[in-house]
Parts: C-alpha cells; structure tokens; sequence
C-alpha cells in the first residue's frame, strides 16, 4: 500500500516538473518575442530618421 502512495507522489512531482519546464520555455519565448519586437522598432526608428535626413 506504502509503495503505491509514493509511486503516485513521484508522478506528480514528476508532473510539476514537467509544468516548470514548460513555463521557463513559454518565459524564453516571451523574452525572444519582445527582443524581436524591439529590433523592429528600432529598425523604424532609423528608417524614419534616414528619411527625414533625406528631405532635410
């Protein structure tokens, strides 16, 4: 009977690892996504400066 009980224990340990794991994934994604977003404005930002340098 013990044994069973700790088997079931282990898998949900197991499973909160699991769970763990995946939220540091999904935060890594979250963080690429923003630096991502980031290059892109500052990708407009040069763009818009480069054209109003241009009509000046």
């Amino acid at each position: 009977m013990l044994k069973i009980a700790s088997k079931a224990g282990g898998r949900r340990q197991e499973a909160e690892g699991r769970r763990q794991k995946a939220g540091g994934r999904r935060q890594k994604a979250g963080g690429r996504r923003q630096e991502a977003e980031g290059r892109r404005q500052e990708a407009e930002v040069t763009r818009v400066l480069g054209i109003i340098s241009l009509h000046a």
